[in-house]
Order: C-alpha cells, then sequence, then structure tokens
C-alpha cells in the first residue's frame, strides 16, 4: 500500500463547491484526497511520498484508448437489436423503426447477436427484405465484424453475384451463388 501526494498543482476539481485545489494523495491508483496541501497531507499519513508538480495543471480525465465516439453518437438515432431474441423479434423492431424514417432513407443499427436468440439462425437479406423491401438496410453485429444487409442496400453499394471478396472480407453466397446479406470483415463496410 503506498501513499502519493502530488502538491504545488492548479488542480480543477470539477466540483462548484470547491474547483481549486492545490493537492490531491493517490493510493493504489485509487483518488483519496484532494484539497490543501496540508489538508491532503494529514490525509495521506505521514509516510506518504511527495511529488512536486511544480505548479502543473491537473484537470480531471477518463483515459480510454480506444473509445468509438462518433459511432456511439450515431448508434442515438439507430436500431438497436441488442434485445432481440428472435429473428422475428429482430425483424419487428427494424420495422418499427423504418416506420420513424422519411422515405428511402438508410436504416442503420444493428449489434443483432443470433447465438442469442432462442432459435439461433443466420439471417439474410430475404428476412429483411420482407420489412423493408424498398428501404436500405445495413446491420452490424454486437461484435461488428459481419454486416447484415437486404437487397437494396447490395443494390446500392453495387454488391451483384459477380462482385469479388474484397481482400480480407466474404460476402457470404448461397447456394447458388447470390450474396446472401450477410458480409464478413472487410466486405462489411463497402
Amino acid at each position: 500500500m503506498s501513499i502519493r501526494v502530488y502538491r504545488n498543482a492548479v488542480i480543477r476539481t470539477g466540483d462548484d463547491a470547491r474547483p481549486l485545489a492545490s493537492a490531491l494523495a493517490v493510493e493504489d491508483g485509487t483518488l483519496v484526497a484532494v484539497g490543501d496541501e496540508a489538508e491532503v497531507r494529514a490525509a495521506a499519513g505521514a509516510g506518504a511520498e511527495l511529488v512536486d508538480l511544480d505548479g502543473a495543471a491537473v484537470l480531471p480525465g477518463l483515459y480510454d484508448a480506444h473509445v468509438h465516439t462518433a459511432s456511439y453518437a450515431r448508434s442515438l438515432s439507430e436500431v438497436d437489436l441488442r434485445a432481440a431474441r428472435s429473428l422475428e423479434e429482430a425483424l419487428a423492431m427494424v420495422a418499427a423503426h423504418a416506420a420513424t424514417l422519411g422515405e428511402g432513407e438508410w436504416l442503420f443499427g444493428g449489434r443483432w447477436n443470433s447465438n442469442t436468440w432462442d432459435v439461433p439462425v443466420q439471417p439474410d437479406r430475404h428476412a429483411l427484405d420482407r420489412v423493408c423491401p424498398d428501404r436500405p438496410v445495413a446491420l452490424p453485429s454486437v461484435d461488428g465484424h459481419t454486416t447484415w444487409a437486404n437487397t437494396e442496400a447490395m443494390k446500392r453499394v453495387g454488391i451483384t453475384r459477380d462482385s469479388a471478396d474484397p481482400i480480407g472480407g466474404e460476402i457470404v453466397r448461397d447456394a447458388d451463388g447470390e450474396p446472401t446479406g450477410i458480409l464478413r470483415e472487410a466486405a462489411a463496410y463497402p
């Protein structure tokens, strides 16, 4: 258990009641005290290591090296299929969301996981075509490595039976060589 006191700083706390401080104490990666140096040193105890920040600014924050902020923002206006427990339930959610969109507008969203459906089945374009025959629909899976698309979406991006699989991707095809609407890896983002 080691406690460090960072002192001689301009700390913006984010707390309206006490917006500034000059010291903080951290114990095993957890912030345990913020205030002026005397009160923080008292809270940390006599054995605390002192670190002089020489007037540096310290701001509250969150460090996450792998965030998808733009994707999250887009997801707020998309259909979320994580709660679907069957293909039919997923299709009902897609149809309901489609009703909120303008004519011809793309329907995005997804996060579907057919492995959690009551009857796990691989969805295909024909299922989406039943609820959105004229609207392009593209629905990435929960892991982001597969997109489920309808016929109109594939038509608009130029995916046909003659399309080659992109390097690092696969256009899944049926026994007749027709795209099923399942696009994997690099094919999922044409």
